[in-house]
């Protein structure tokens, strides 16, 4: 089985994929990450392959084309995932909300056309399962994942709380919100074995939302 677990922002978007056996366990992993130079440097980040640096565009539609297609591409190149976790939307957020909308929902119909499970996480489970803080600001998560003693992926030569290791965290945060959910709608695990703070996460409802994680379907094409 594939897992992917997304953030989506219009300039640096991270990806991150889990392929897990029969049990759930990970038995490999990989990433994509994108970082703007606006020097229009095409050299990549040495240390990683995976980190698509790229230059000014025209404009946001013709970078949003750039970056959908790089995203495609590498979703594509092995097997369609099952599941798909992404952040909600910040509905009392400001500024280009509106390009973060048009950015984001191709990514969900490709992901649904392809037949993944989506999952949409409130921000602040997200938060609070990475950093126990539920209003915690990228400082704070990335902190809490340099802390982490064995972290599913690499990516300590990246610098700390900036593009694109903060959104490589924040996408770290979906998928490992995800391989939890997923191990307890198995019965890997139950509810009672987890701490407090993820429990909280699991049984948490909003004024928008009025279901918690486990009772909500996941988005599926039909």
């Amino acid at each position: 089985m594939i897992i992917i677990g997304a953030d989506v922002s219009i300039t640096s978007p991270a990806f991150i994929r889990y392929t897990l056996d029969d049990d759930y366990n990970i038995v490999g992993t990989d990433w994509l990450a994108f970082k703007h130079n606006s020097a229009k440097k095409k050299k990549m980040v040495p240390e990683y392959d995976n980190i698509k640096v790229y230059g000014n565009f025209d404009n946001y539609i013709d970078r949003s084309i750039y970056l959908h297609s790089e995203i495609y591409e590498w979703v594509c190149c092995d097997y369609s995932p099952e599941y798909f976790a992404i952040e909600d939307y910040a509905f009392g957020a400001i500024g280009k909300s509106f390009h973060i909308g048009g950015f984001t929902e191709p990514i969900k119909t490709f992901f649904y056309q392809l037949g993944s499970n989506i999952r949409m996480y409130d921000l602040t489970c997200l938060k609070k399962f990475l950093s126990h803080n539920g209003n915690a600001d990228k400082v704070s998560m990335g902190e809490a994942f340099n802390k982490l003693e064995n972290p599913k992926i690499d990516i300590s030569k990246l610098k700390d709380f900036t593009n694109p290791k903060e959104d490589i965290i924040d996408a770290y945060a979906c998928i490992e919100l995800l391989l939890l959910e997923l191990k307890l709608r198995k019965g890997i695990i139950t509810l009672k074995e987890l701490s407090e703070n993820d429990i909280w996460i699991f049984n948490r409802v909003t004024r928008i939302s009025k279901e918690n994680i486990l009772t909500k379907e996941f988005i599926k094409k039909q």
